[in-house]
């Protein structure tokens, strides 16, 4: 492999090794020696490890239900589940995007794009042959008459959402990592006929980022979802498209969450206003939040129409004031973050079975909402914890479930 070479940034302001200057860039540079960007990992883990209480969040949210749900529920589930579903997965593919862009720079794209098929490939059909039964057995329990097995049977037995639950996710990182060596070698082939060779996608990172662009960008995600869902919507309804293949490749998913990973890609080694410094940025975010969190479960019409007009805005800013702020609160590495950093991968592709067998017993028995909801997600941590340990002293399950080696940690960059 080559030598880590240092990612070039607007304006050539940042030396080696700065990569989060003063003056707001969020990456200016890959460090020198080649180490990672410890802040973008910790923050990339944490939105995998939201998950658990996401999910959790899910049982008890006021409105309409989930799968599983309680027949007690509160408005903060609710509230806490709108947040989440609106910033945490776009933040997760943001930083998936910037992430791509680092590593495009040093590496020839179709070599890591057939390196990518295989590490995220052969865990998602790993994982959907053994997750997707064990969610399917906890969903044929929520019903307590005699049958479970004979219903768990024929959930298995049809293809669906069932088998792919949580999982599309490593779908649509399949679907962006092919879109960015495609783009990665677009450039290339510029660059040979005399281009500017500054970065492989130097012509997306052309683009300032200020927060104006954001705001636009906002908007723009707002009506692409929008019309995403619109499209889907019509087709099912109207036209009756749909079905298992629908439902098992998740095209929806790659198409609305395709613009936050090419945001990430934008933002890798660019320069960005300081927008944590904005209130303004704060205002808007809280407003468009509130909004969401209020209507991102309801299932009518105008609601739904509601919903995607102010998520835009509000999973964009959420993300990049996300990242405006904790790039300077994450500055350092420790023992702690390291070690959920490694295991967050594993802790997500595990949880959902376990949260969703957890809420599923709490429908039997009568315990305090908060009580129920601390200890589901106390429990699945422990419990996804323990199984990635398992995983990686196992190098079979290594490579399974990690698409590595035994030697190798899995990566999702």
């Amino acid at each position: 492999m080559n030598k880590p070479q240092t990612f070039r940034n607007a304006g050539g302001r940042h030396g080696a090794g700065r990569a989060a200057g003063a003056d707001g860039a969020i990456i200016a540079a890959r460090l020198a020696d080649g180490s990672r960007l410890h802040f973008l990992d910790t923050i990339r883990a944490a939105a995998m490890l939201l998950g658990i209480p996401f999910h959790a969040a899910l049982i008890y949210a006021a409105g309409p239900s989930w799968f599983v749900s309680s027949d007690v529920s509160h408005v903060a589930y609710s509230y806490f589940g709108g947040i989440s579903s609106g910033v945490r997965m776009p933040l997760f593919f943001c930083v998936a995007g910037m992430l791509s862009a680092i590593v495009l720079e040093q590496r020839d794209p179709r070599a890591w794009l057939r390196k990518r098929f295989f590490r995220l490939g052969l865990p998602l059909l790993a994982a959907t042959l053994l997750i997707g039964p064990a969610v399917m057995l906890a969903k044929a329990n929520i019903d307590p008459s005699p049958g479970a097995f004979d219903r768990w049977i024929a959930l298995m037995s049809t293809p669906g959402k069932d088998w792919v639950g949580h999982l599309w996710f490593l779908q649509v990182l399949i679907g962006c990592s092919a879109l960015a060596a495609v783009l990665a070698l677009l450039k290339g082939r510029g660059d040979s006929q005399g281009e500017d060779a500054s970065s492989k996608l130097g012509f997306l990172q052309s683009i300032r980022p200020t927060l104006g662009f954001f705001l636009l960008a906002g908007v723009a995600v707002s009506l692409w979802r929008l019309g995403v869902n619109g499209v889907f919507y019509f087709g099912e309804t109207r036209l009756g498209l749909g079905g298992w293949l629908h439902e098992t490749v998740r095209l929806e998913a790659l198409l609305e969450y395709t613009p936050y990973f090419i945001i990430g890609l934008i933002l890798a080694g660019r320069p960005i206003m300081k927008s944590g410094k904005t209130a303004a940025a704060w205002a808007l975010l809280a407003v468009c939040g509130a909004v969401y969190a209020s209507v991102w479960m309801t299932p009518e019409v105008p609601a739904r129409v509601m919903k995607y007009i102010v998520l835009g805005p509000f999973s964009v800013l959420g993300s990049i004031l996300v990242l405006d702020v904790l790039r300077g609160v994450i500055s350092r590495r420790s023992a702690v973050t390291d070690y959920f950093v490694r295991a967050s991968y594993n802790v997500y592709l595990f949880h959902y079975p376990i949260v969703v067998g957890l809420g599923v017993y709490f429908l039997r028995i009568d315990l305090p909402i908060h009580l129920e909801f601390v200890t589901i997600v106390m429990v699945t941590l422990l419990v996804t914890l323990a199984i990635d340990a398992i995983i990686r002293r196992t190098a079979l399950l290594e490579l399974l479930f990690n698409g590595v080696l035994q030697e190798k940690r899995f990566s999702i960059r």
